[in-house]
Protein backbone atom coordinates (compact mmCIF):
# COMPACT_ATOMS: atom_id res chain seq x y z
CA UNK A 1 0.00 0.00 0.00
CA UNK A 2 1.13 3.57 -0.56
CA UNK A 3 2.83 5.04 2.56
CA UNK A 4 1.48 8.27 3.53
CA UNK A 5 4.55 9.79 4.77
CA UNK A 6 5.81 10.67 1.39
CA UNK A 7 2.89 12.69 0.75
CA UNK A 8 1.76 15.66 2.49
CA UNK A 9 -1.66 17.00 2.29
CA UNK A 10 -2.99 20.89 2.35
CA UNK A 11 -5.56 22.34 3.05
CA UNK A 12 -6.82 25.36 1.07
CA UNK A 13 -6.86 28.89 1.82
CA UNK A 14 -7.21 31.97 0.60
CA UNK A 15 -3.84 34.70 0.56
CA UNK A 16 -4.64 37.37 2.60
CA UNK A 17 -2.31 39.89 0.91
CA UNK A 18 0.01 39.61 -2.09
CA UNK A 19 3.90 39.76 -1.75
CA UNK A 20 5.99 41.44 -4.02
CA UNK A 21 7.23 38.54 -5.99
CA UNK A 22 11.12 38.35 -8.13
CA UNK A 23 11.65 36.05 -10.03
CA UNK A 24 15.13 33.82 -9.36
CA UNK A 25 16.75 30.87 -9.78
CA UNK A 26 17.73 30.59 -5.98
CA UNK A 27 14.86 30.85 -3.34
CA UNK A 28 14.59 32.21 0.17
CA UNK A 29 18.53 33.38 0.87
CA UNK A 30 16.52 35.95 3.10
CA UNK A 31 19.19 36.99 5.44
CA UNK A 32 21.20 33.93 5.33
CA UNK A 33 24.70 34.29 3.36
CA UNK A 34 25.35 30.36 3.40
CA UNK A 35 25.93 29.02 0.03
CA UNK A 36 22.73 27.64 -2.00
CA UNK A 37 25.00 24.56 -3.90
CA UNK A 38 25.58 22.24 -1.15
CA UNK A 39 23.02 19.56 -0.69
CA UNK A 40 23.70 18.84 2.69
CA UNK A 41 22.51 22.29 3.53
CA UNK A 42 19.95 22.94 1.31
CA UNK A 43 16.35 21.71 0.36
CA UNK A 44 15.81 21.37 -3.02
CA UNK A 45 11.69 22.05 -4.44
CA UNK A 46 10.22 21.96 -8.26
CA UNK A 47 5.82 22.62 -8.67
CA UNK A 48 3.66 20.86 -11.28
CA UNK A 49 0.74 22.68 -12.34
CA UNK A 50 -2.91 20.28 -12.35
CA UNK A 51 -5.03 23.40 -11.75
CA UNK A 52 -7.50 22.79 -14.67
CA UNK A 53 -8.14 25.97 -15.27
CA UNK A 54 -5.80 28.13 -14.31
CA UNK A 55 -3.63 30.86 -16.11
CA UNK A 56 0.04 30.90 -15.88
CA UNK A 57 0.91 30.35 -11.79
CA UNK A 58 3.89 31.91 -10.04
CA UNK A 59 4.45 29.90 -7.01
CA UNK A 60 5.71 31.62 -4.60
CA UNK A 61 7.80 30.86 -1.31
CA UNK A 62 7.44 33.72 1.34
CA UNK A 63 8.18 37.05 -1.00
CA UNK A 64 10.14 34.73 -3.12
CA UNK A 65 8.82 33.16 -6.66
CA UNK A 66 10.56 30.06 -7.63
CA UNK A 67 8.93 29.30 -10.98
CA UNK A 68 6.29 30.20 -13.53
CA UNK A 69 4.51 27.47 -15.00
CA UNK A 70 1.04 27.18 -17.78
CA UNK A 71 -1.18 24.12 -16.78
CA UNK A 72 0.29 21.01 -17.03
CA UNK A 73 3.78 22.23 -17.07
CA UNK A 74 6.86 21.58 -13.85
CA UNK A 75 8.89 23.96 -12.84
CA UNK A 76 13.22 22.80 -12.42
CA UNK A 77 14.24 22.39 -9.07
CA UNK A 78 15.45 25.65 -6.96
CA UNK A 79 17.12 25.54 -3.97
CA UNK A 80 16.43 26.99 -0.64
CA UNK A 81 17.74 27.16 3.46
CA UNK A 82 15.74 24.55 5.15
CA UNK A 83 13.02 25.69 7.68
CA UNK A 84 9.11 27.03 7.63
CA UNK A 85 8.29 28.41 4.62
CA UNK A 86 4.98 30.02 3.46
CA UNK A 87 3.73 28.82 -0.11
CA UNK A 88 1.13 30.75 -2.27
CA UNK A 89 -0.05 30.92 -5.97
CA UNK A 90 -0.57 34.43 -7.96
CA UNK A 91 -2.10 34.17 -11.27
CA UNK A 92 -0.79 35.47 -14.29
CA UNK A 93 -2.82 38.09 -15.41
CA UNK A 94 -3.18 38.99 -19.26
CA UNK A 95 -2.01 42.31 -21.01
CA UNK A 96 -4.69 45.35 -21.77
CA UNK A 97 -4.18 47.62 -24.96
CA UNK A 98 -3.96 50.64 -22.62
CA UNK A 99 -0.23 52.06 -23.34
CA UNK A 100 -0.88 54.71 -20.90
CA UNK A 101 -2.10 52.60 -18.13
CA UNK A 102 1.82 52.06 -16.14
CA UNK A 103 -0.81 50.57 -12.96
CA UNK A 104 -1.74 47.42 -14.23
CA UNK A 105 -1.40 44.62 -11.91
CA UNK A 106 0.60 41.44 -13.64
CA UNK A 107 -0.65 38.90 -11.27
CA UNK A 108 -3.28 38.42 -8.13
CA UNK A 109 -2.90 36.31 -5.50
CA UNK A 110 -5.36 33.21 -5.50
CA UNK A 111 -6.56 29.99 -3.46
CA UNK A 112 -3.86 27.46 -2.15
CA UNK A 113 -1.97 29.57 0.56
CA UNK A 114 -0.08 26.75 3.11
CA UNK A 115 3.03 26.74 4.83
CA UNK A 116 5.15 23.68 5.53
CA UNK A 117 8.87 22.75 6.96
CA UNK A 118 11.76 21.81 4.40
CA UNK A 119 14.21 20.08 5.56
CA UNK A 120 18.17 19.54 4.71
CA UNK A 121 19.20 17.57 2.04
CA UNK A 122 15.24 17.04 0.55
CA UNK A 123 13.95 17.08 -2.74
CA UNK A 124 9.92 18.20 -2.86
CA UNK A 125 7.55 18.31 -5.53
CA UNK A 126 4.70 20.23 -4.88
CA UNK A 127 1.33 19.57 -6.98
CA UNK A 128 -1.12 21.79 -7.34
CA UNK A 129 -5.01 20.81 -8.36
CA UNK A 130 -7.89 21.27 -8.53
CA UNK A 131 -9.29 24.68 -9.73
CA UNK A 132 -8.25 28.34 -9.47
CA UNK A 133 -10.84 28.74 -6.96
CA UNK A 134 -9.75 26.17 -4.39
CA UNK A 135 -6.14 25.25 -5.43
CA UNK A 136 -5.26 22.09 -3.60
CA UNK A 137 -1.67 21.02 -2.74
CA UNK A 138 0.50 18.25 -1.68
CA UNK A 139 4.39 17.45 -1.63
CA UNK A 140 6.20 14.66 -2.78
CA UNK A 141 8.67 14.24 -0.45
CA UNK A 142 13.02 12.57 -1.13
CA UNK A 143 13.81 10.06 -2.61
CA UNK A 144 16.84 11.81 -4.45
CA UNK A 145 14.30 13.23 -7.10
CA UNK A 146 17.18 14.74 -8.37
CA UNK A 147 19.47 11.84 -8.37
CA UNK A 148 21.38 9.46 -11.19
CA UNK A 149 20.38 6.43 -12.57
CA UNK A 150 22.73 3.78 -13.45
CA UNK A 151 23.62 2.17 -16.53
CA UNK A 152 20.21 -0.14 -17.65
CA UNK A 153 18.24 1.41 -14.78
CA UNK A 154 14.79 3.51 -15.47
CA UNK A 155 13.22 4.97 -11.83
CA UNK A 156 9.79 5.27 -12.03
CA UNK A 157 7.24 6.69 -9.80
CA UNK A 158 3.85 7.70 -9.58
CA UNK A 159 1.25 10.26 -7.69
CA UNK A 160 -2.30 10.32 -7.25
CA UNK A 161 -3.85 13.93 -7.90
CA UNK A 162 -6.98 13.32 -9.34
CA UNK A 163 -9.65 14.59 -7.09
CA UNK A 164 -12.37 12.83 -9.40
CA UNK A 165 -10.69 9.41 -9.37
CA UNK A 166 -11.23 6.82 -6.64
CA UNK A 167 -8.26 4.84 -5.30
CA UNK A 168 -6.88 3.47 -7.71
CA UNK A 169 -3.86 0.10 -8.34
CA UNK A 170 -1.33 1.03 -10.50
CA UNK A 171 -0.27 -1.73 -12.85
CA UNK A 172 3.24 -1.95 -15.25
CA UNK A 173 4.12 -4.17 -18.19
CA UNK A 174 7.45 -3.92 -20.43
CA UNK A 175 8.84 -6.89 -22.11
CA UNK A 176 11.83 -4.73 -21.96
CA UNK A 177 12.29 -4.67 -18.66
CA UNK A 178 11.66 -8.11 -18.06
CA UNK A 179 7.71 -7.86 -17.37
CA UNK A 180 5.81 -9.68 -19.54
CA UNK A 181 2.30 -9.84 -17.43
CA UNK A 182 1.58 -6.73 -16.01
CA UNK A 183 2.71 -6.04 -12.11
CA UNK A 184 1.02 -4.52 -9.72
CA UNK A 185 3.34 -1.15 -8.41
CA UNK A 186 1.21 0.39 -5.62
CA UNK A 187 -2.66 1.28 -4.27
CA UNK A 188 -2.86 5.06 -4.37
CA UNK A 189 -5.25 7.28 -2.97
CA UNK A 190 -5.86 10.91 -3.81
CA UNK A 191 -2.76 13.03 -2.73
CA UNK A 192 -0.61 9.72 -1.83
CA UNK A 193 2.58 8.38 -3.66
CA UNK A 194 4.20 5.48 -4.51
CA UNK A 195 8.09 4.31 -3.82
CA UNK A 196 9.95 4.89 -7.05
CA UNK A 197 9.86 1.37 -8.95
CA UNK A 198 13.76 0.61 -10.25
CA UNK A 199 13.55 -1.27 -13.83
CA UNK A 200 16.08 -2.83 -15.42
CA UNK A 201 16.43 -3.21 -19.07
CA UNK A 202 17.54 -5.66 -21.43
CA UNK A 203 19.66 -5.56 -24.32
CA UNK A 204 18.56 -7.45 -27.52
CA UNK A 205 20.07 -10.35 -28.21
CA UNK A 206 20.91 -8.64 -31.56
CA UNK A 207 21.97 -5.69 -30.52
CA UNK A 208 25.71 -6.04 -30.48
CA UNK A 209 26.23 -2.66 -29.78
CA UNK A 210 26.97 -2.82 -26.04
CA UNK A 211 27.26 1.43 -26.02
CA UNK A 212 23.83 1.60 -27.79
CA UNK A 213 21.09 3.71 -25.64
CA UNK A 214 18.05 1.46 -24.06
CA UNK A 215 14.94 1.92 -24.14
CA UNK A 216 11.86 0.28 -22.66
CA UNK A 217 7.95 0.26 -23.81
CA UNK A 218 6.16 0.84 -21.17
CA UNK A 219 2.37 0.13 -20.24
CA UNK A 220 0.36 1.90 -17.63
CA UNK A 221 -2.71 0.45 -16.49
CA UNK A 222 -4.82 2.57 -13.34
CA UNK A 223 -7.70 0.22 -12.40
CA UNK A 224 -10.20 1.03 -9.43
CA UNK A 225 -9.40 -0.45 -6.32
CA UNK A 226 -12.59 -1.01 -5.19
CA UNK A 227 -14.42 -2.61 -8.25
CA UNK A 228 -11.44 -4.14 -10.39
CA UNK A 229 -12.45 -2.26 -13.21
CA UNK A 230 -9.62 -0.56 -15.80
CA UNK A 231 -9.93 3.53 -15.66
CA UNK A 232 -7.18 4.12 -18.00
CA UNK A 233 -4.55 2.50 -19.98
CA UNK A 234 -2.04 4.05 -21.79
CA UNK A 235 -0.33 2.95 -25.37
CA UNK A 236 3.34 1.57 -25.07
CA UNK A 237 5.17 4.92 -23.64
CA UNK A 238 8.99 5.07 -24.68
CA UNK A 239 11.46 6.07 -21.79
CA UNK A 240 15.04 5.93 -21.86
CA UNK A 241 17.97 4.48 -19.32
CA UNK A 242 19.40 6.56 -16.99
CA UNK A 243 16.08 8.58 -16.52
CA UNK A 244 14.03 8.98 -13.00
CA UNK A 245 9.85 9.91 -14.28
CA UNK A 246 7.46 11.39 -11.68
CA UNK A 247 4.43 10.20 -13.51
CA UNK A 248 0.96 12.72 -11.83
CA UNK A 249 -2.69 11.01 -12.63
CA UNK A 250 -4.72 14.21 -13.30
CA UNK A 251 -7.96 14.57 -14.66
CA UNK A 252 -8.25 14.48 -18.07
CA UNK A 253 -9.73 17.78 -19.86
CA UNK A 254 -9.55 16.10 -23.29
CA UNK A 255 -12.79 15.14 -25.13
CA UNK A 256 -12.68 11.92 -23.51
CA UNK A 257 -13.97 9.21 -23.10
CA UNK A 258 -11.06 8.95 -20.94
CA UNK A 259 -11.61 9.98 -17.34
CA UNK A 260 -7.52 10.35 -16.76
CA UNK A 261 -4.38 10.96 -18.09
CA UNK A 262 -1.01 10.99 -16.67
CA UNK A 263 1.42 14.45 -16.56
CA UNK A 264 5.05 13.40 -16.30
CA UNK A 265 7.18 16.05 -14.31
CA UNK A 266 10.11 16.11 -17.30
CA UNK A 267 7.57 17.67 -18.79
CA UNK A 268 4.24 16.11 -21.41
CA UNK A 269 1.19 14.10 -21.06
CA UNK A 270 0.41 10.66 -21.45
CA UNK A 271 -3.64 9.99 -22.62
CA UNK A 272 -5.51 6.52 -22.54
CA UNK A 273 -4.96 4.90 -25.92
CA UNK A 274 -9.05 5.34 -25.71
CA UNK A 275 -9.16 8.96 -25.87
CA UNK A 276 -10.26 10.59 -28.93
CA UNK A 277 -10.92 13.95 -30.37
CA UNK A 278 -13.83 16.65 -30.67
CA UNK A 279 -15.47 18.08 -33.63
CA UNK A 280 -17.95 21.05 -33.87
CA UNK A 281 -19.67 22.60 -37.12
CA UNK A 282 -20.30 26.50 -37.85
CA UNK A 283 -22.38 27.65 -40.90
CA UNK A 284 -20.96 30.43 -42.62
CA UNK A 285 -21.59 30.55 -46.23
CA UNK A 286 -24.80 33.21 -46.38
CA UNK A 287 -26.63 31.42 -49.66
CA UNK A 288 -26.31 27.76 -48.25
CA UNK A 289 -29.46 26.11 -46.86
CA UNK A 290 -29.89 24.45 -43.79
CA UNK A 291 -26.73 21.60 -43.21
CA UNK A 292 -26.71 18.12 -42.19
CA UNK A 293 -23.05 16.90 -41.58
CA UNK A 294 -21.85 13.45 -40.70
CA UNK A 295 -18.41 12.84 -39.81
CA UNK A 296 -15.82 10.11 -38.87
CA UNK A 297 -13.62 7.25 -40.64
CA UNK A 298 -16.90 5.63 -41.92
CA UNK A 299 -18.78 8.74 -42.56
CA UNK A 300 -22.05 7.64 -40.61
CA UNK A 301 -21.52 9.44 -37.13
CA UNK A 302 -24.13 12.48 -36.92
CA UNK A 303 -22.24 15.82 -36.17
CA UNK A 304 -24.83 17.67 -37.04
CA UNK A 305 -28.42 18.45 -38.30
CA UNK A 306 -30.23 21.02 -39.77
CA UNK A 307 -27.66 23.77 -38.78
CA UNK A 308 -28.48 27.31 -40.85
CA UNK A 309 -26.68 30.50 -41.45
CA UNK A 310 -24.57 31.79 -38.46
CA UNK A 311 -25.54 28.40 -36.21
CA UNK A 312 -23.12 26.55 -34.71
CA UNK A 313 -23.21 22.95 -33.23
CA UNK A 314 -21.41 21.44 -29.90
CA UNK A 315 -18.78 19.69 -29.85
CA UNK A 316 -19.04 15.73 -30.59
CA UNK A 317 -16.56 13.09 -29.79
CA UNK A 318 -15.11 11.84 -32.64
CA UNK A 319 -12.17 9.61 -33.60
CA UNK A 320 -8.70 10.49 -33.52
CA UNK A 321 -6.58 10.24 -37.22
CA UNK A 322 -8.23 10.27 -40.69
CA UNK A 323 -11.75 11.74 -40.42
CA UNK A 324 -14.00 12.61 -43.62
CA UNK A 325 -16.85 14.98 -43.23
CA UNK A 326 -20.08 15.44 -45.13
CA UNK A 327 -22.96 17.93 -45.66
CA UNK A 328 -26.04 17.46 -47.11
CA UNK A 329 -29.08 19.57 -47.36
CA UNK A 330 -30.99 19.05 -43.99
CA UNK A 331 -33.17 16.39 -44.28
CA UNK A 332 -31.93 14.84 -47.59
CA UNK A 333 -29.30 12.03 -48.73
CA UNK A 334 -28.26 14.13 -51.81
CA UNK A 335 -26.38 16.36 -53.42
CA UNK A 336 -22.99 16.51 -51.46
CA UNK A 337 -22.80 20.17 -50.50
CA UNK A 338 -18.66 19.41 -49.63
CA UNK A 339 -16.82 16.61 -48.65
CA UNK A 340 -14.10 17.52 -46.69
CA UNK A 341 -10.51 14.89 -44.93
CA UNK A 342 -8.73 15.84 -42.07
CA UNK A 343 -6.79 14.34 -39.56
CA UNK A 344 -7.53 14.43 -35.95
CA UNK A 345 -4.58 14.59 -33.29
CA UNK A 346 -5.78 12.20 -30.04
CA UNK A 347 -7.47 14.82 -27.02
CA UNK A 348 -7.47 17.80 -29.77
CA UNK A 349 -10.84 19.86 -29.88
CA UNK A 350 -11.50 20.87 -33.61
CA UNK A 351 -13.95 23.68 -35.37
CA UNK A 352 -14.93 23.13 -38.87
CA UNK A 353 -16.57 26.29 -40.75
CA UNK A 354 -18.80 25.87 -43.92
CA UNK A 355 -17.02 29.28 -46.15
CA UNK A 356 -18.18 30.64 -48.95
CA UNK A 357 -21.19 31.23 -51.49
CA UNK A 358 -22.99 28.43 -52.18
CA UNK A 359 -21.46 27.71 -55.40
CA UNK A 360 -18.37 26.77 -54.00
CA UNK A 361 -18.98 26.26 -50.57
CA UNK A 362 -15.93 24.55 -48.64
CA UNK A 363 -15.18 22.92 -45.10
CA UNK A 364 -12.07 24.23 -43.09
CA UNK A 365 -11.35 22.71 -40.00
CA UNK A 366 -9.23 24.13 -37.23
CA UNK A 367 -7.77 23.16 -34.21
CA UNK A 368 -9.59 25.42 -31.02
CA UNK A 369 -8.31 26.03 -27.50
CA UNK A 370 -11.29 24.57 -25.37
CA UNK A 371 -9.97 25.36 -22.16
CA UNK A 372 -11.64 28.12 -20.49
CA UNK A 373 -9.27 30.16 -18.08
CA UNK A 374 -11.68 32.74 -15.67
CA UNK A 375 -8.78 35.28 -15.48
CA UNK A 376 -9.01 36.14 -19.26
CA UNK A 377 -9.99 35.95 -22.43
CA UNK A 378 -9.02 34.70 -25.59
CA UNK A 379 -9.54 35.65 -28.99
CA UNK A 380 -8.64 34.86 -32.65
CA UNK A 381 -9.99 36.31 -36.09
CA UNK A 382 -10.77 33.93 -39.27
CA UNK A 383 -11.59 35.64 -42.61
CA UNK A 384 -14.24 33.58 -44.43
CA UNK A 385 -15.55 36.38 -46.39
CA UNK A 386 -15.81 34.97 -49.82
CA UNK A 387 -15.87 38.41 -51.65
CA UNK A 388 -12.90 39.03 -50.45
CA UNK A 389 -11.00 35.73 -51.09
CA UNK A 390 -8.23 37.16 -53.21
CA UNK A 391 -7.68 39.60 -50.67
CA UNK A 392 -5.28 39.26 -47.69
CA UNK A 393 -6.21 41.77 -45.03
CA UNK A 394 -4.03 43.13 -42.19
CA UNK A 395 -5.92 43.34 -39.12
CA UNK A 396 -5.64 46.50 -36.55
CA UNK A 397 -6.91 45.80 -33.12
CA UNK A 398 -7.77 49.31 -30.66
CA UNK A 399 -9.80 49.59 -27.68
CA UNK A 400 -13.16 51.97 -28.81
CA UNK A 401 -12.88 55.57 -30.19
CA UNK A 402 -9.27 54.89 -31.29
CA UNK A 403 -7.64 55.51 -34.77
CA UNK A 404 -5.28 54.32 -36.62
CA UNK A 405 -2.06 56.69 -37.82
CA UNK A 406 -1.04 55.32 -40.90
CA UNK A 407 1.15 58.37 -41.07
CA UNK A 408 2.45 57.11 -38.59
CA UNK A 409 5.51 55.02 -39.33
CA UNK A 410 5.51 53.34 -36.05
CA UNK A 411 2.19 51.98 -36.64
CA UNK A 412 1.87 47.98 -37.79
CA UNK A 413 -0.85 45.65 -38.26
CA UNK A 414 -1.64 43.43 -35.39
CA UNK A 415 -2.02 40.72 -37.35
CA UNK A 416 -0.36 41.24 -40.64
CA UNK A 417 -1.87 39.21 -44.49
CA UNK A 418 -4.45 37.33 -42.95
CA UNK A 419 -5.52 34.84 -46.25
CA UNK A 420 -8.72 33.41 -46.99
CA UNK A 421 -10.02 30.60 -45.15
CA UNK A 422 -6.99 30.99 -42.72
CA UNK A 423 -7.13 32.15 -38.96
CA UNK A 424 -5.06 34.19 -36.75
CA UNK A 425 -3.64 33.15 -33.69
CA UNK A 426 -5.13 33.56 -30.41
CA UNK A 427 -4.58 37.21 -28.55
CA UNK A 428 -5.08 36.46 -24.82
CA UNK A 429 -6.44 40.13 -22.96
CA UNK A 430 -8.12 41.13 -20.25
CA UNK A 431 -12.43 41.48 -20.79
CA UNK A 432 -13.48 44.38 -22.49
CA UNK A 433 -14.75 45.99 -25.18
CA UNK A 434 -12.55 45.90 -28.67
CA UNK A 435 -12.69 46.93 -32.15
CA UNK A 436 -11.16 45.35 -35.12
CA UNK A 437 -10.17 47.55 -38.39
CA UNK A 438 -9.93 44.91 -41.75
CA UNK A 439 -7.58 46.76 -44.30
CA UNK A 440 -6.44 45.46 -47.83
CA UNK A 441 -2.69 43.91 -46.78
CA UNK A 442 0.15 46.34 -47.09
CA UNK A 443 -2.08 48.91 -47.40
CA UNK A 444 -4.15 51.82 -45.91
CA UNK A 445 -7.26 51.05 -47.20
CA UNK A 446 -9.76 50.27 -44.55
CA UNK A 447 -12.52 47.46 -46.16
CA UNK A 448 -14.25 47.07 -42.69
CA UNK A 449 -14.19 48.81 -39.38
CA UNK A 450 -14.19 49.74 -36.81
CA UNK A 451 -16.25 46.42 -35.76
CA UNK A 452 -17.05 46.20 -32.25
CA UNK A 453 -16.81 43.05 -30.22
CA UNK A 454 -16.86 42.45 -26.63
CA UNK A 455 -15.16 39.38 -24.27
CA UNK A 456 -15.60 38.33 -20.89
CA UNK A 457 -13.44 36.23 -18.68
CA UNK A 458 -13.32 32.76 -19.82
CA UNK A 459 -14.08 33.22 -23.36
CA UNK A 460 -12.66 31.47 -25.98
CA UNK A 461 -13.47 32.85 -29.36
CA UNK A 462 -13.50 32.87 -32.79
CA UNK A 463 -14.07 35.96 -34.86
CA UNK A 464 -15.48 35.17 -37.99
CA UNK A 465 -15.19 37.59 -40.83
CA UNK A 466 -18.19 36.86 -43.69
CA UNK A 467 -20.54 37.86 -46.42
CA UNK A 468 -23.91 38.49 -44.99
CA UNK A 469 -26.88 37.99 -46.86
CA UNK A 470 -27.30 42.12 -48.15
CA UNK A 471 -23.91 41.76 -49.58
CA UNK A 472 -21.99 43.35 -46.74
CA UNK A 473 -19.29 42.05 -44.06
CA UNK A 474 -20.14 40.97 -41.22
CA UNK A 475 -17.64 40.04 -38.27
CA UNK A 476 -19.54 36.84 -36.25
CA UNK A 477 -18.51 35.27 -32.73
CA UNK A 478 -17.98 31.58 -32.22
CA UNK A 479 -17.06 30.34 -28.96
CA UNK A 480 -14.70 27.68 -29.22
CA UNK A 481 -14.63 26.77 -25.52
CA UNK A 482 -16.32 23.12 -24.15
Amino acid sequence: MAMNSKAFSFPSATRSSAALACVCTLLLSGCDNSSLNEDETTFHLRGINLVEDSPTLNIDLDDTTIGSIGYGSVTSFSAGHPGRHDLSFAAILPADLDDDDDDDETSTPVSGSTSYTFLTGTDYTVIAYGRLADIRTFVVEGFEQRGDVDDDKLVLQFTHASPDAPPLDVYITSVQAGIAARQHVDTLALAESSSPVELSLIRDEDDLDDDATLTADVVIELVDAATSATVYRSDAITFTEQTRILLAIANNNGPGPATLKLVSASGGEQRDRLEGSALKFVHGSHDTPALDVTVGSGLADPLARNVSFRQSSDYVNIDDGENGMIAVPAGLASPYVFFEEFTAARAQYYTAYALGPAAVVDAVVFSADARSVPTQTSFRFLHGAGSLEEAALDLYLRLPGATIDFDDDDTAADIAALGYQSASSYITLVQGDYEVYFADAGTSTIVMGPASFHVSHGDITTLLLLDDENGNLELLPVSDAR
